[in-house]
């Protein structure tokens, strides 16, 4: 497990600290899915308690990054297109309507905040640095869910993007799919800047249709095999929105 420590003891919860070091890490590609998680060499690693490592262990098993196996211990989870195309259909709803609710409601700040963020994801992407994608694609959504003032929503999706933490490396690694997905997301501020909600939150759904229909792609090929029909029927109704309304 080749990936960078940097934990600061007074800033955050050392807890924390790896929790979301071991996050980024699963996300970046850093720690690959079926990798063994060894409690005495991440406690080296970290320096820090195996007790402390066990609760941070844990968080990230309720999130569904790491898994059980018997008789192996702790792996980083593998993703699965079952697992996939479920979280997109409830991302696509729950955002969908994030973008609607700014789109109609939010105020000339939180626009302009969303204009800065879709700006500054637009250079990351000129840049080339994938990494640095990720990071301002996160803080779009983070600032699209915050825009909206629905603390329930923020917390639901919050669990969701963790769990997409799995399957984002793989998604935006695909040719043409970084350039895409930013272009689809500058379409859908550009709807709510315009306060369109309906077409701010069909250009979500079609935004998370497009993601699964890559990241389905990307998981068949990383198994050497073909999406079957059924698979190929199950993207088209991933959104859970009628596009044609």
């Amino acid at each position: 497990m080749d990936f960078n420590v940097k934990l600061h003891r007074v800033a955050a919860p050392l807890r924390s600290q790896v929790e979301e070091t071991l996050r980024r890490a699963i996300a970046d590609g850093d720690i690959n899915p079926g990798t063994r998680l060894v409690e005495r060499e991440l406690c080296q690693k970290f320096s820090v308690s195996r007790p402390l490592l066990r609760e941070a262990l844990r968080q990230l098993e309720a999130e569904r990054l790491i898994q059980t196996i018997p008789s192996r211990g702790m792996i980083v989870a593998k993703p699965t297109l079952e697992d996939a195309l479920q979280l997109f259909q409830v991302r696509a709803e729950l955002e969908g309507l994030a973008s609607r609710i700014v789109a109609e409601q939010g105020s000339a700040e939180d626009h302009a905040l969303l204009a800065k963020a879709i700006g500054a994801l637009k250079a990351a992407l000129a840049s080339g640095n994938a990494r640095s994608v990720r990071d301002h694609k996160n803080a779009l959504y983070a600032k699209l869910i915050q825009a909206s003032g629905n603390e329930v929503l923020g917390q639901i999706l919050s669990g969701l993007y963790n769990r997409i933490q799995l399957f984002r490396g793989a998604s935006l690694a695909e040719p043409g799919r970084a350039e895409a997905a930013v272009a689809e997301l500058d379409a859908i501020v550009i709807a709510i800047l315009a306060r369109d909600g309906r077409n701010a939150e069909l250009l979500t759904a079609l935004h998370m249709q497009n993601a699964a229909r890559v990241l389905a792609q990307a998981l068949a090929k990383a198994a050497d095999r073909e999406l079957t029909p059924e698979e190929r029927a199950a993207i088209e109704r991933t959104p859970g929105l009628n596009l044609d309304e």
